[in-house]
């Protein structure tokens, strides 16, 4: 908030991450979506995105991450990254903010982006094209 660098301690129990985000629970989905908590537009926006890809959005496992300002510190997108790695996902979509490196995960625009800037939608099509190449193999 207002340019103030948030601080973790890095003494602090890498478990202490997990209240930085919330877990839909959906744990036997090919898909991982990480994104922030969205509105009722832009959840319909995903679904949608979600459908062309041939897949329903409340069968797929998603993370909601409460302060995008998180997935911009190293120590919180490794714990994202350790997450993914003890998963059965086949592929993630991550959508906004600083990409997380792993080979699963495929990165667009944020749906209130795509909202606004209709011209990118043709990335995030082509980025789920990718993520479904990855899911039937």
């Amino acid at each position: 908030m207002m340019g103030i660098q948030q601080w973790v301690r890095r003494d602090s129990d890498s478990s202490d991450l997990s209240r930085y985000f919330e877990d839909n629970g959906i744990s036997d989905s090919p898909l991982l979506v990480i994104t922030t908590v969205l509105n009722g537009e832009e959840e319909t926006l995903l679904k949608n995105m979600l459908r062309a890809i041939d897949l329903e959005s409340a069968k797929v496992q998603r993370i909601m991450i409460l302060e995008p300002e998180h997935l911009s510190q190293h120590q919180f997108q490794k714990y994202l990254v350790d997450l993914i790695g003890s998963s059965s996902v086949q592929a993630v979509l991550q959508l906004g903010g600083d990409a997380i490196n792993h080979p699963l995960v495929e990165s667009t625009f944020h749906p209130s982006h795509l909202l606004q800037h209709s011209g990118d939608k043709r990335h995030a099509w082509k980025v789920l094209k990718q993520v479904k190449q990855k899911i039937n193999g």
